[in-house]
């Protein structure tokens, strides 16, 4: 199974006839292939190769796509009860994003089919996008059944990719594509006569309030395990055999030990560097070994990246990362090879479970006048952060008197031209990013390093061959760790804390104390180092520079130099070829026809 794909139109009114729809859901269906199916509701018009649920009473109708569960470790929902179909037919979608979860998009039907509620999960599992079209609104999962079945003019809004490539990392509902919207994880798109409307089903302020804060450590830690596994458990129920990559690091092995837990055969596959800090083969041996799982073990491959090659061009905004492809085709060979029916990794782990450099923390506590946790936590930050007490207690200070809880996402003018420098500066606006009133400011940064993951969990090659399952981003797993304070989560110079807690039984005592994290970077440096030339004119000569959005004088500086790659600028290059070859592809238009 592929990445799923639907298209849907919410016509004007119920019975409105349009022979270009006619033509279009014809072909929708031709572009879809054989396991397309057809739905028809009120004002909606859907062809979708996704799973899908209906369920009608009296008071609407109900369309799920996608994975929906009712509880920890249950499988996924094949029907609705008439009781759970008129709640969520009478809160709009509410009822759902609160009693249920998964990875879906659903739609609610209600008043005689003349009002339609899209709701997108709150892990943004399921893609959402829309646009209006002649009177009709489009929902479409990417941009290539959108231009090929809805007429999706595929037009770059430079003004908008020149706000990405400054903060590349917050997903925003505007897109890079002219009069494209995506619907953001846990909001619900109400389309009443042709006005649609946005409002948000979800909020991850709810579980960040103080008042359901868990204090217990011993407790946060059991109710996570508990929830992790039984996560892990729903989502791979389906899959008699999977393919996790398994660097070693907590985040996977943790996602390793639960699959061992309840049994689910998996293979592994760690990908090392030439470079030491790059080479985590002997953590994830042992993870391995523990869990009595096979490990494969790759190198990145230079000759397995095309830079040229963009594949996040089915997607509205330029997120993939040329040097992915080296782990792409190895997932891919060895899913062929196992006969693997999904892709698992641990992403996101850093994210939920709150991996924050930041004094912020200790703020929460300033704030609440718990001087005496203040000074605990700001020494055990200390010792994740190579930093005194007093350092971190005067950062707090700052954070915790003299700024706003909102946290600040910061921009990136690296390469950019001095136009964009001088522009004025849009919001980045996300309603996720303004803290309530008496919001502590270490949930905010919580809150947004979950933000920060969701811009690294698609693009790839892979992801159109099999599933590609995050499991520590699921809803009930996000929602509890919320709910565990920001201090709580760094303990003795060890990071994660109530996570380790948590699996402290079932890790390896190597996994388990490992401090330094590895990463590709060396291989990422190489990379750029091989091919200096072909990127700087790629650059310099190319679409973006072309609409006065890169400072080609310093990049030709940069890229030019002899020397050996040090720092970090060379990353910003590289996320800038790939901003360029996703708008070349889309003015090319080879790759969009997925």
């Amino acid at each position: 199974m592929s990445r799923p794909r639907y298209i849907a139109w919410i016509l004007p009114h119920p019975g409105w006839q349009s022979h270009k729809i006619d033509q279009r859901i014809k072909r929708a269906t031709h572009l879809l292939g054989p396991d397309v199916r057809t739905i028809s509701a009120g004002r909606l018009c859907m062809v979708t190769d996704c799973p899908a649920v209906t369920s009608a009473t009296s008071q609407g109708e109900v369309i799920l796509l996608g994975q929906v569960f009712s509880g920890l470790g249950d499988t996924s929902l094949t029907s609705l009860k008439p009781d759970a179909c008129d709640a969520i037919l009478k809160s709009a979608g509410a009822a759902l994003v609160r009693e249920f979860w998964g990875g879906y998009v659903v739609f609610v039907i209600r008043g005689e089919g003349s009002e339609v509620c899209v709701i997108r999960d709150p892990s943004a599992s399921m893609p959402c996008y829309y646009h209006l079209q002649d009177r009709v609104t489009v929902i479409s999962s990417d941009i290539a059944i959108a231009s090929r079945c809805a007429d999706l003019s595929l037009n770059i809004d430079w003004e908008e990719l020149a706000v990405h490539l400054q903060a590349s990392q917050l997903r925003r509902a505007q897109t890079c594509i002219r009069g494209l919207t995506e619907l953001l994880g846990g909001e619900r798109l109400s389309i009443h006569a042709e006005h649609p409307a946005i409002d948000a089903v979800w909020s991850p302020w709810t579980f960040a309030a103080r008042e359901r804060q868990i204090i217990d450590e011993e407790h946060a830690a059991s109710l996570l395990r508990k929830t992790i596994v039984q996560c892990v458990r729903s989502l791979t129920l389906p899959y008699e055999h999977m393919v996790l990559t398994l660097s070693g690091g907590l985040d996977s092995s943790i996602v390793a030990a639960s699959l061992s837990t309840i049994g689910a055969r998996f293979t592994g596959l760690t990908m090392a560097t030439q470079e030491p800090l790059g080479d985590e083969r002997r953590y994830a041996q042992v993870m391995a070994r523990a869990c009595g799982a096979p490990l494969v073990e790759r190198f990145e491959d230079m000759g397995a990246v095309d830079l040229t090659r963009c594949d996040s061009a089915h997607l509205p905004r330029p997120i993939s990362r040329g040097f992915a492809q080296s782990i792409d085709r190895a997932c891919q060979e060895l899913a062929d090879e196992v006969g693997a029916g999904a892709f698992l990794s641990g992403a996101g782990g850093d994210n939920v479970f709150c991996f924050l450099l930041s004094a912020a923390p200790v703020a929460d506590h300033l704030r609440r006048g718990e001087f005496i946790s203040a000074l605990l936590a700001a020494r055990d930050l200390g010792c994740l952060g190579e930093a005194s007490v007093l350092q971190v207690l005067g950062k707090a200070a700052r954070r915790a008197w003299l700024r706003r809880p909102d946290f600040r996402w910061r921009r990136d003018f690296t390469f950019l031209s001095e136009q964009i420098r001088n522009l004025p500066l849009q919001p980045l606006e996300h309603h996720w990013l303004t803290a309530p009133r008496g919001a502590a400011p270490g949930k905010a940064g919580h809150i947004a390093s979950i933000m920060n993951i969701h811009n690294h969990l698609e693009g790839f090659a892979r992801e159109h061959e099999r599933p590609v399952i995050a499991p520590l981003l699921a809803q009930p797993i996000v929602e509890l760790c919320l709910r565990i304070p920001a201090s709580s989560w760094s303990r003795n110079g060890r990071d994660r804390w109530i996570a380790r807690r948590a699996f402290a039984d079932r890790l390896p005592h190597e996994v388990l104390e490992r401090r330094e994290k590895g990463g590709p970077d060396g291989f990422v440096a190489r990379l750029f180092d091989h091919h200096r030339k072909q990127i700087r004119d790629w650059l310099c000569h190319g679409q973006l520079a072309g609409q006065g959005l890169l400072d080609v004088q310093a990049l030709e500086m940069f890229i030019h130099g002899d020397g050996p790659v040090i720092g970090q600028k060379y990353l910003c290059v590289m996320k800038l070829l790939d901003a360029e070859m996703w708008a070349r592809s889309l003015a090319s238009r080879t790759q969009v026809q997925w």
